[in-house]
Formats: structure tokens, C-alpha cells, sequence
């Protein structure tokens, strides 16, 4: 039987004064040649790993009198603490005035990333404004050789597949549609909630704790008559859809996630204030290493969908327009 996929438990910032430091405490603040900067310190946790005590320590610019949310501080560097105070690790980030803001602003935040039998720790980031879709990325902390170390990234789907005695998910779907079985090694499962560009999908993980390896964590390929190839999972989706105020909006709604000139289209009409349901995502997921933190890719993306609970309005959806058609334009993650 399949192993159940479990949760990623979240922890969140925990601000005090004797940790965190509020604005009114922060160090001195510098001036530029238009605004004045501020020191802020965050930290958050305590995690517990394996029985010690980590914490993480946000090292913060913040612009004197900028209001909340418009790009006013940004993260500086990260730092992470055992629970003497040393530092474990750091990670610096430069920044860049325009005007009277940051042109780009970066923000952290921890949470436990737990196993059957061990626990890590997951740091994300998150840069804006950027390209839609391209605005997170991710780090695994976990024991390796009996202290706590950065895990190695998956460089892909693919590699991660292949690495000998390490089969991370397998899902094979018969042509005919019929339900894909998986096939799974002794890892341990996890999930990651990766923002598209338009809305998140979660993301199966795996992970080696043995070896401090990070694994994609399912691949689905179908069979056909040249063999195996690789089609894309379908993953869960959260979403918060912006309706657009015109009366009227068209999607196109193809039966299968694929785009050819032998499928049956349908233009779908989505009258202001429609009941849109999104059932599932479908993309072939990649997974490139930059440096010391990953990200994650969905080069070909799809969405089903079901409007006013019509099943002749139920397909897949594709491509910005489409998906701005149901209430899904592109943007950078909720804040």
C-alpha cells in the first residue's frame, strides 16, 4: 500500500522581547541620500531537531516610516543558532534602493519538516516583485554526520529518479486512463506548497535522512506504443481566485491536458459571478539548484476546472489567458 504523504508541520515566527527585537528597540538607524534605514532583528522558533534547540535569526533593513507592505524592509541575512548561540549557518542577501523603497524585497520564514523517524528544518524564501512563478525558493536542514547541515538539493526530477537504489515515486498511467499505481522506495514522504505564478500546487517531497539527500517525489510517465514517457502528476491546488468584473469571460476547455490539433476544444462562457471549482493541477515538475537554495518549475501547467457545476463546463484549462479567465491572473504569492 502507498505510504501516506505526511503534512508539513508549521512553525510559526515567534516574536519576543527577549528574542525578537521591535522597531522602537532596534539599532541605531543610518541615513542614505533620500531615506533612513533601520536595523530590525526576528527570530524564530526554538525548533527542536533530534533533541537540540535551533533557532533562526533574521537580520532585517527597514526604511523609517515606509508603511506596512510596500516594500519597506527586506531580509539582509539568515542566520541559524543552536542553542548556545553559535552560528551554524548564514546566508546574506545584497539589496538595492529605488526611490524610497527596495527594489526587491526578501522575506524568510521555518518550518518543521517531519519523518517517521527524524525531523529537518525547511527554510523558504521569497523575492518580489519577479516574474511570476519564480519567486520562491527553498533550503532542508537535517543532521548529517552529527550536526546540523544544508541537504543536498535535487538537481531533477530526473536525476533524482535515477539515483541508483533511490526510487522516489514512480507513477505508471495506462493508456486507457486507468487509475496509476504507485511504486515507492523506503523514503521519507513530505510536501512543499510552491506558488505558480497564478496559484500554489503542493509538491510531493523525499527525503534521504541517512545520506542527506533531497528527492522529487513522484514522476508519472504513461505508456504507449513507443514505450514510457513522462506526462506530468496531478497535484492538489489552493487557490484565491480575483473574479473579473466583466460580464462576460471565455476559456477554452480541452478534455485532456494536452494540446493538439486532434483535440476537441470548447469555448467556455464564464459569466460574471460563475462557481468555479479547481479540481486538480497537472505539469511535469523540475527542480533546478541555484547556489545554495532550490527552486522548483512547472513548464507545462494545467488546471481542471468545473464551472456552475456543469459537468459539460468541466476540462483542462492552460496559458495565462485562460487562467485569468477564471479568476487566476498572474501575480506574485498573497502576502
Amino acid at each position: 500500500m502507498a505510504k501516506s504523504v505526511s503534512r508539513v508541520l508549521i512553525a510559526s515566527a515567534m516574536l519576543s522581547p527577549a528574542w525578537g527585537l521591535p522597531p522602537q528597540n532596534a539599532a541605531q538607524p543610518h541615513t542614505t541620500s533620500t531615506v533612513t534605514l533601520q536595523n530590525v532583528d526576528q527570530r524564530l522558533g526554538p525548533f527542536t531537531i533530534a533533541g537540540q534547540s535551533f533557532t533562526i535569526v533574521l537580520h532585517n533593513k527597514r526604511i523609517v516610516g515606509a508603511p506596512s507592505g510596500s516594500f519597506g524592509q527586506t531580509l539582509v541575512k539568515l542566520e541559524i543558532h543552536d542553542q548556545s548561540r553559535a552560528v551554524l549557518y548564514q546566508k546574506a542577501f545584497a539589496y538595492q534602493l529605488e526611490g524610497t523603497k527596495f527594489q526587491q524585497v526578501v522575506t524568510a520564514s521555518a518550518q518543521l519538516l517531519p519523518g517517521d523517524n527524524l525531523t529537518g528544518l525547511l527554510v523558504s524564501y521569497t523575492h518580489q516583485p519577479i516574474a511570476p512563478g519564480n519567486e520562491q525558493s527553498w533550503q532542508v536542514f537535517g543532521f548529517r554526520n552529527g550536526k546540523l547541515a544544508l541537504f543536498d538539493q535535487p538537481d531533477s526530477a530526473e536525476s533524482a529518479m535515477n539515483t541508483p537504489g533511490q526510487f522516489t515515486g514512480v507513477i505508471a498511467r495506462a493508456p486507457n486512463g486507468a487509475v496509476p499505481m504507485p511504486i515507492r522506495g523506503p523514503l521519507d514522504s513530505s510536501e512543499l506548497r510552491v506558488w505558480t505564478g497564478e496559484f500554489y500546487v503542493i509538491v510531493p517531497l523525499r527525503v534521504d535522512w541517512r545520506s542527506g539527500k533531497l528527492m522529487a517525489g513522484q514522476r508519472c510517465l504513461e505508456t504507449g506504443m513507443g514505450g514510457l514517457r513522462e506526462t506530468g502528476c496531478d497535484m492538489r491546488v489552493e487557490a484565491e481566485r480575483t473574479p473579473s468584473s466583466a460580464e462576460f469571460n471565455f476559456a477554452r476547455l480541452f478534455p485532456t491536458p494536452e494540446e493538439n490539433l486532434s483535440t476537441n476544444v470548447q469555448h467556455a462562457v464564464i459569466k460574471k459571478g460563475a462557481d468555479v471549482q479547481l479540481l486538480k493541477a497537472r505539469s511535469i515538475v523540475t527542480w533546478t539548484v541555484d547556489e545554495d537554495v532550490m527552486r522548483i518549475g512547472f513548464p507545462n501547467l494545467w488546471l481542471k476546472v468545473l464551472i456552475d457545476n456543469n459537468t459539460e463546463n468541466e476540462g483542462w484549462i492552460h496559458g495565462e489567458q485562460d487562467f485569468a479567465a477564471v479568476g487566476l491572473p498572474p501575480r506574485g504569492p498573497p502576502r
